[in-house]
C-alpha cells in the first residue's frame, strides 16, 4: 500500500473482498394520520418476516421487539441478547440486509439498506451494487405505498 492514497488503498481492498455499499430512506409521515401510517408499515414487514425484494429472499429474519432471530431456511429462532427497540432486519440469501426502525422522537421511518458485490472488476462491482440498491428502493417504496393507503 506504500504510495497509494486512502481511495487507492480501499479500491485495492474493494477489488480483493468485494465491494459494499449503504443507502438509506427516510420517510416523514405528520401527525396522527403520520403515526398510523408508520405503525402501518412496521406491523406489514414485521408480519412478513419471507420478505423478498430485489429479487432476493429473506434468510434470516430478526426482530429486535420480541428479540427475536428466526432462520427461515431451518425454520429455528433463537434470543437476541440486546435491549428490546422498535427495529426489524432482514438478511438475505446474498448477503445484502435490509433493517427498518422508526424514529423515536420524529414522524420518521427510515430504511437502511446494504448491499455487497464480489463479481467482476471494481467498476462492474460498484455498477452493480447500485443497481442493486435502485431496485431494492423502489420495491421500498411500493410497498410502503400499498400499506399505507
Amino acid at each position: 500500500l506504500a504510495g497509494k492514497n486512502l481511495i487507492d488503498a480501499l479500491d485495492n481492498i474493494y477489488e480483493e473482498h468485494g465491494y459494499a455499499q449503504e443507502s438509506l430512506i427516510a420517510l416523514t409521515f405528520e401527525g396522527l394520520t403520520g403515526k398510523d401510517k408508520i405503525q402501518k408499515i412496521m406491523e406489514h414487514f414485521r408480519s412478513t418476516p419471507n420478505l423478498e425484494i430485489g429479487g432476493q429472499k429473506a434468510k434470516v429474519f430478526t426482530d429486535y421487539k420480541s428479540l427475536e432471530k428466526t432462520n427461515l431456511e431451518t425454520n429455528t429462532t433463537e434470543k437476541v441478547d440486546m435491549f428490546s427497540s422498535n427495529v426489524l432486519g432482514f438478511e438475505f440469501e446474498s448477503g445484502d440486509f435490509l433493517y427498518l426502525r422508526p424514529s423515536g422522537t420524529e414522524p420518521k421511518i427510515k430504511f437502511y439498506t446494504m448491499v455487497q458485490v464480489s463479481e467482476g472488476d471494481l467498476a462492474t462491482k460498484k455498477t452493480l451494487a447500485a443497481e442493486k440498491i435502485v431496485v431494492i428502493e423502489k420495491e421500498i417504496h411500493k410497498i410502503i405505498n400499498k400499506v399505507s393507503e
